[in-house]
This record gives structure tokens, C-alpha cells and sequence, in this order.
């Protein structure tokens, strides 16, 4: 008996081990060719808000962020509501252009119903659900209770099915025949979709400059030689997020469609003028240099050309246009990085910064630039990024996007990361970024306004622009606390020092440090690498001992709950392991009692 106790016991306390991992293996949100959607379900509404998660039966990554969607029907009592009498939005103008290339859906519910809101517990996009919306339209008084909602996830670079239900003309739903407006009844198989690109970047023929404000509108037919219409808007079979849509600041453009037959057309400027550019018939009319800039695939419109998207297949177009004078790349803003993701992870008991997005124009030079306690550059290590460069992230066909991994220390040890500089050789701007200290291992004094310890106070550790800690631990007598590295979030995170008396103090990172600078000196405290702490409670080097350092590359907890869970310290996991072992000696008797009494029972019931 105690030895299958113990035997449990260790298997339990090893299950719980393994988990206790937060490194992280982001995806880069680099700029994606395909978008998965799929619905979320209200539940616990209130008066202006509901709590989302996911519908029953519909698979999706968990290691990815998803985007949450809502649709607004613009008349109350519309159930069924059109494209044209609703609005699609994530809520804020800057997600709408990344999902949407189009902002449309926010700018018809703002200016004709007022609408305010988003996700207000959590974050959009989430890595966790539920989360909570809240917007005055969903639920007030007066029949507004009435209006319809519908919310929806997406996430970018969605997997890439082989069932035949994705190939040639017959829609890129993975299931069944999608109903996005009729789905709250209906099952998972209703509420998966999967579309494809194209995407690209419209220029100047002559100066490569990017154009911005330019209307691109995609046309459809059933057949490769038929007649093409434009693609209508709206959310599954058939149909595309906005038509047309307008370029961005770089050029760019995307759309997410069903594989079909596909032309593209430029129908003017943002001033809705007349004025209809001539896309390029002839490569040989650009001037010379353009792939430099990583431009490819050029759209040329002898025909026009004819798109044939397929499942999978990444159909990227870039449209030159006849010369109106456009700035060159880098003349105005110089290098410049559009989209970014930093994280921090363990390699082997050293710490990695993770930096995962996209720059305006290639060819540039992302520039690590390492500090000592003064400011003073001790160590810069460069990434080069140019058409056909190594660090375009898997699944990804824009030589604009990177991922790259840094070491957060240099090379000697003297200095930490502290900014990124972004430069080329076309310009002579520069673009710097600060990298805000994400140390791995916390071991110091809380100290509070008048810089007296914190004791006998509580230490939180806050993701930046959370008010959820994902770990507290308790000071001392003299202010001392340990946060070791499994509690450390893999993103730029802040510390809130609460006192006896209740109150709080929040404290940066970049200040722990420099408040703690003697203290980490003179305890050899290494805040950049995993510890471990050893027999005698000293901390301890997890380099010093490889066979203890944690596994790398496991996703972090995918929910809120997940994540709370991993809060409970080790009393509390104790306490769990001596609940189940109760548990299981009491089962175990009532299963010793069960068979004597089995075994005193007549012959015929034997």
C-alpha cells in the first residue's frame, strides 16, 4: 500500500514538474497568407458585456494568438443581417488594418451608431479565453438588448488542410458548408474556415517608392477565361473581409480568399476621384533595382494576368505602376519596423530575446546593441535582412518579415541588451528601439517611495498592461524576496510592491535593477540566467548543472485558468498531493472492505 502510494506520490509531483514551464515559441506575426475563422460563443452576458469562448468542437492552435471579431447588426431586430446593414470589427482601427486592410466596419458603426468598445478583460489579440467584451450596443435598454452580435476568432497562418474539401473551386472550409450568421445552433463543422492570399505591394515603376491610398479591388470568376466581378464582402464561402482595400503606408495589400480565379484592378485614390492608375504590362518598362527592395512576383496586366489561387500555394503579386513621382524607399522615414514581437526564453540555461515582426522596406540591418551599467556599447551584433534572407520566419514568403534570437547578455558579460537600431545602406536615418530589461531570475530588496524595504509585503509580477499578477510571492524581515525563473513571463513584465498597510508600488523593471545594482553585485546575483537553488537554499547557477535545467520550447499555459493554476506555490501543490493520496487510500479501503464483504456472501450470488 505505501509503496503504490509513493509510487503515485512521484508520479504526480513529476507530472506537476513537467509543467511548470513558461518558455515560450511564439509565432512571429509576420505577414501571413492565410487567416482561420471560426466561431466564439457569448455566455454570462451582462448588461454591457459577454464573456467568449470558444464553440464547442472547433479545433484551432492554441500556440497562437487569435484575434477576436465582432459583428454588428445596424438595425435592432435584424437577425440576418447583411453586409451592407452591419459592421465588422476588431475593435480598434490599427487591428482592422492588419485583419481588414480596411477600416470601414469600425468607421459605419461609430459614425451611425456610436459604437465604443472591445475586449476588456484580456487582451485582443488573446492567447486564452474566455475573455470579456464590452461594447454599449450589445446589451442596454430601449431594444438595444435586441441588436444582434456575432464574434468571431482568427488566427494567421493557419495549418493548411489535405482534405479534398480545400482543393481546386469547392471553398476553403475545412467542414460542411459554412453559416456564419445561423452558426450559434449549429455544430463545430460550421464554424471552421480557411482562406488563402494573395497579398503584395503597390509601386512606383520608376522610383520603387511605395504607393499608399490606393484602391485595389479584387475580381472573381467562375472559370479562368469567364467574366470577373468583383469578390462581394462579408465573412466565409465566397467572400472576402473588404473589397477593395486601400494600400498602406509601405504599399501593401492582402486579401484572404477561397482557391478560384482571381484578377486584380487599381480603381483609384483615397479621394475617390476618377482616376484609375496603369499597372505595368511590360517588366522591362520598371526600372531596373526593384528586387532589391524585395519586391517579386510582379503583377503584370497584359491580360490582366489571372490569379489561380489553390489551397496552400502562396500567390503573392506585386503591381508596378506607371511613374507619378513617388518617394523612393527610405527618403522620407528611413528604415523603419512596422510590426514587432519581443519574448524572452531559456536556451540551456541562458537567456534569449526573441524579436519577430516586419520593416517597412528591405534591405536593412537590425543591430543588437549591448550596454554596460553606464550606457556605454560594449558588444553590437548585427542581422542582415535582404531578398533572400535567413531570417524570414517559417511559413512566411516576405523577405520583409524576421524572427531572430538574441542572447540578453553579451558575449563577455559585462553589458545586457538594451536597444535595437535598424539601419541601411540606401539611408542615412536610423530608427532606435529601447529593449526594456526582462531579466529571467529575480533575487533582491522591494523597495518602496522613500526607499525603505517593503517588509513583510507582497511582490507581484504584472505582464505590461495587465492587472492580473501571473505570480506574488511574500519579503521578508528585510524586504528580501526570490521570484525564480518558471514564474518569470516570457514578455516585458513590471513588479507591484504592496505594503502591510496596503499600499502599492510599481516598480519597472529597469528600476528593480538599479535599485538592487550593489545588492546584485555583491551576491554574484546572475539576473539574466535560470537558477536553481541548492541544497542549502543558495541560489545556483542552472549552467553549474545541466541535468536540472527545464525543458525548452514548451508552450506556455493557453488560458487564464491554466495560468492561475500555475500560480499555486509549492505548499498549495502539496496540500493537492496529500488530497490525492487521502483519496486514494480512502478508494483503496473502500475497495478492501468492498471485496471481504464480497467475499462473505452466499454461494449462489458468488
Amino acid at each position: 500500500m505505501n509503496t503504490i502510494l509513493k509510487s503515485i506520490t512521484i508520479s504526480i509531483v513529476a507530472l506537476l514538474s513537467s509543467t511548470l514551464v513558461f518558455a515560450a515559441d511564439s509565432p512571429p506575426p509576420a505577414n501571413s497568407v492565410t487567416q482561420k475563422w471560426f466561431c466564439l460563443k457569448p455566455t454570462n452576458s451582462g448588461t454591457h458585456d459577454s464573456s467568449l469562448t470558444v464553440k464547442d468542437g472547433v479545433t484551432y492552435d492554441t500556440t497562437k494568438p487569435t484575434y477576436v471579431v465582432v459583428k454588428v447588426a445596424l438595425d435592432v431586430g435584424d437577425t440576418n443581417p447583411s453586409a451592407d446593414n452591419s459592421g465588422m470589427t476588431a475593435g480598434s482601427a490599427s487591428l482592422d488594418t492588419h485583419i481588414f486592410n480596411s477600416t470601414d466596419g469600425l468607421n459605419k458603426l461609430a459614425s451611425k451608431l456610436g459604437f465604443t468598445g472591445g475586449v476588456s478583460k484580456g487582451s485582443n489579440p488573446t492567447s486564452s479565453f474566455p475573455v470579456e467584451w464590452s461594447d454599449d450596443l450589445s446589451k442596454t435598454n430601449g431594444g438595444e438588448q435586441a441588436r444582434a452580435h456575432f464574434w468571431y476568432g482568427m488566427q494567421e497562418e493557419a495549418p493548411v488542410p489535405t482534405t479534398a474539401a480545400v482543393q481546386g473551386n469547392q471553398g476553403a472550409q475545412q467542414q460542411g458548408t459554412i453559416d456564419w450568421v445561423k452558426s450559434k445552433g449549429k455544430g463545430a463543422a460550421d464554424c471552421e474556415f480557411i482562406s488563402w492570399d494573395p497579398f503584395g505591394y503597390v509601386f512606383d515603376a520608376t522610383t520603387h517608392g511605395p504607393i499608399s491610398g490606393v484602391y485595389v479591388q479584387l475580381l472573381t470568376s467562375q472559370t479562368a477565361d469567364g467574366v470577373y466581378a468583383p469578390v462581394p464582402v462579408g465573412i466565409g464561402t465566397g467572400k472576402v473581409s473588404a473589397n477593395p482595400v486601400i494600400t498602406n503606408s509601405d504599399g501593401s495589400y492582402k486579401f484572404y480568399v477561397d482557391p478560384g480565379f482571381y484578377k486584380l484592378a487599381l480603381i483609384g485614390d483615397v479621394t475617390k476621384s476618377g482616376k484609375k492608375y496603369t499597372i505595368e504590362k511590360n517588366i522591362n518598362n520598371i526600372k531596373n533595382g526593384f528586387r532589391e527592395y524585395g519586391y517579386e512576383q510582379v503583377y503584370i496586366a497584359e491580360t490582366p494576368e489571372v490569379i489561380q489561387e489553390v489551397a496552400g500555394k502562396v500567390e503573392r503579386r506585386d503591381i508596378a505602376i506607371e511613374t507619378i513621382g513617388a518617394p523612393a524607399p527610405f527618403s522620407i522615414n528611413g528604415p523603419k519596423i512596422q510590426e514587432i514581437m519581443m519574448h524572452s526564453a531559456l536556451q540551456n540555461g541562458e537567456q534569449m530575446i526573441r524579436f519577430s515582426g516586419r520593416v517597412q522596406f528591405i534591405p536593412v540591418d537590425l543591430i543588437a546593441q549591448y550596454m554596460d551599467d553606464n550606457n556605454t556599447v560594449v558588444e553590437e551584433k548585427k542581422f542582415s535582412l535582404a531578398p533572400g534572407h535567413k531570417y524570414v520566419p517559417l511559413n512566411s514568403n516576405n523577405d520583409r518579415n524576421f524572427d531572430i534570437w538574441v542572447s540578453a547578455s553579451s558575449t563577455d558579460g559585462k553589458g545586457v541588451l538594451k536597444n535595437l537600431k535598424v539601419t541601411s545602406k540606401f539611408s542615412t536615418k536610423l530608427q532606435s528601439m529601447s529593449v526594456p530589461p526582462m531579466p529571467s531570475y529575480l533575487d533582491g530588496i522591494a523597495f518602496g517611495i522613500t526607499r525603505a524595504p517593503v517588509v513583510n509585503g507582497t511582490v507581484g509580477v504584472y505582464p505590461m498592461g495587465s492587472n492580473i499578477p501571473v505570480y506574488t510571492t511574500s519579503t521578508d524581515s528585510v524586504g528580501h524576496f526570490v521570484v525564480t525563473s518558471e514564474w518569470i513571463p516570457p514578455f516585458s513584465y513590471e513588479l507591484h510592491y504592496t505594503t502591510t498597510a496596503g499600499d502599492v508600488i510599481k516598480v519597472s523593471t529597469t528600476d528593480y535593477l538599479k535599485q538592487n545594482e550593489k545588492y546584485l553585485k555583491d551576491h554574484s546575483i546572475q539576473s539574466y540566467s535560470g537558477v536553481i537553488t541548492d541544497a542549502n537554499g543558495k541560489p545556483k547557477n542552472l549552467k553549474d548543472d545541466v541535468s536540472k535545467v527545464k525543458p525548452q520550447n514548451v508552450p506556455e499555459p493557453t488560458s487564464i485558468e491554466s495560468a492561475q493554476s500555475f500560480i499555486s506555490r509549492t505548499p498549495v501543490i502539496m496540500m493537492f498531493v496529500l488530497v490525492i493520496m487521502m483519496l486514494l487510500m480512502i478508494g483503496v479501503g473502500a475497495f478492501v472492505v468492498m471485496k471481504s464483504k464480497q467475499n462473505q456472501l452466499p454461494p449462489q450470488m458468488q
